[in-house]
């Protein structure tokens, strides 16, 4: 059985002095979500074999902590622009481009595209920042891959440990 997580980038700043949208760092908040998720994913899973990272730079961030706390190499690690705002099909078709040996894959990226995802399972649902959403995917190979066959396992977010 493969496992997908799907992690929306923790809280993020807002303000004048960011030239755009895409070079928001995280705020101190999110640094300190984005640490406790990251411990939680790995109590509750162990490890990750792949992770796929918007390129903006509050996921970057956020993938940080996830990458340090699971001890990912480089190889394990794919950033993107096509994760970046994306649209929820934008999610499924990284996610079909994965090797087959990939069992346990994060994805960090955006809403609106990530609460979509989420919605499809749980509608009506919101997804706060660093929320992780956990599927699970019986099929073999990821290209094969339809939202239709995958189900739903958990939704997890920081006010849920505070």
């Amino acid at each position: 059985m493969k496992r997908i997580f799907i992690i929306r980038h923790a809280k993020s700043s807002h303000g004048a002095e960011y030239r755009s949208d895409f070079e928001r760092p995280l705020n101190a908040r999110g640094r300190s979500d984005a640490r406790k998720m990251a411990g939680e994913l790995v109590k509750k899973v162990g490890r990750l074999d792949r992770i796929l990272v918007s390129s903006a730079e509050r996921t970057r961030q956020t993938a940080a902590f996830f990458i340090d706390a699971f001890e990912l190499d480089a190889d394990q690690i794919d950033f993107t622009k096509d994760l970046y705002l994306p649209e929820e099909r934008d999610i499924w078709k990284a996610i079909q481009k994965l090797d087959d040996d990939s069992e346990n894959t994060a994805v960090i990226t955006h809403n609106p595209a990530a609460e979509d995802l989420l919605q499809r399972f749980r509608p009506g649902t919101a997804l706060p920042t660093c929320s992780i959403v956990t599927l699970h995917y019986d099929g073999i190979a990821w290209k094969d891959l339809h939202p239709d066959e995958v189900q739903f396992v958990s939704h997890i977010y920081p006010g849920l440990y505070d």
